[in-house]
């Protein structure tokens, strides 16, 4: 259950004209996954994504899947599209609705993927002091 209508069960209002803003975004090919690999949550940073690199994009390019990362801090050195804050939040929203896979830890992008009913990996590295000191 997404949030809208988790809002509504619990509440006597309902949404009825409840959408996401879209913006086209033109890109020069169509088969293409989106790797988010920013976090608002700095603490819980995915710290791996060169090895998911590694590992995926042999297989993207025997298949001509393109790949897009959406970044605002590090950007990764490999073969790839960077879609970075300039772009808006509605035409990431429509690369996501047109994208074949999503993989990140951005909670905002995930629930995207999900209305959208796109297929995902989400990645969370929860590596902070305090979590250590409490185990």
């Amino acid at each position: 259950m997404n949030l809208l209508k988790s809002f509504e069960a619990t509440s006597s209002i309902k949404a009825t004209n409840a959408y996401l803003y879209e913006k086209l975004y033109p890109l020069a090919f169509q088969n293409y996954v989106i790797l988010n690999t920013d976090n608002e949550d700095q603490n819980s940073n995915y710290l791996f994504w060169n090895r998911v690199i590694q590992l995926i994009s042999p297989y993207f390019e025997k298949r001509n899947i393109q790949i897009i990362q959406f970044a605002e801090g590090k950007k990764f050195n490999f073969d790839h599209l960077i879609i970075d804050k300039s772009v808006s939040l509605a035409e990431k929203t429509y690369l996501i609705k047109k994208a074949k896979f999503f993989c990140g830890s951005s909670k905002l992008y995930s629930l995207i993927a999900s209305e959208y009913n796109i297929e995902q990996c989400v990645l969370k590295y929860d590596y902070s002091i305090d979590n250590l000191l409490t185990e």
